[in-house]
């Protein structure tokens, strides 16, 4: 279980490590931990200026 424990937290590391690489201002907002900050990152892609709502956003979470 240690082993797990250690891997978990190596791989949340990485995912720390590459979002305060590209986008550091996600993790300083209130609430939004790695995993969180990694979905929006990847929800958006390389083009965040489509999403010009909340409405555009919600729509990409239901499809």
């Amino acid at each position: 279980m240690e082993e797990l424990d250690e891997e978990i937290e190596a791989q949340k590391q990485q995912i720390i490590d590459v979002l305060k690489r590209h986008t550091p201002e996600l993790l300083e907002c209130y609430g939004v931990g790695p995993g969180t900050a990694a979905a929006l990152l990847v929800a958006t892609g390389d083009s965040p200026e489509r999403l010009r709502s909340e409405a555009s956003f919600a729509s990409l979470w239901t499809g």
